[in-house]
């Protein structure tokens, strides 16, 4: 089994989210800053569809 792990960015809004897998067995969380509010990165030049 394999484990994977990556940073996903919704093309329209920015917003980051962690996906992570081990076998079959996924999860994913939104990014946040220390004060609560969602990691927005709208300068990525590689992006997936969230």
């Amino acid at each position: 089994m394999s484990s994977r792990t990556q940073i996903l960015r919704d093309r329209e809004t920015g917003v980051c989210y962690l996906q992570t897998w081990d076998g079959f067995a996924a999860s994913i969380t939104l990014l946040v800053n220390a004060d609560g509010s969602p990691v927005v990165n709208s300068q990525a030049t590689e992006t997936t569809d969230a």
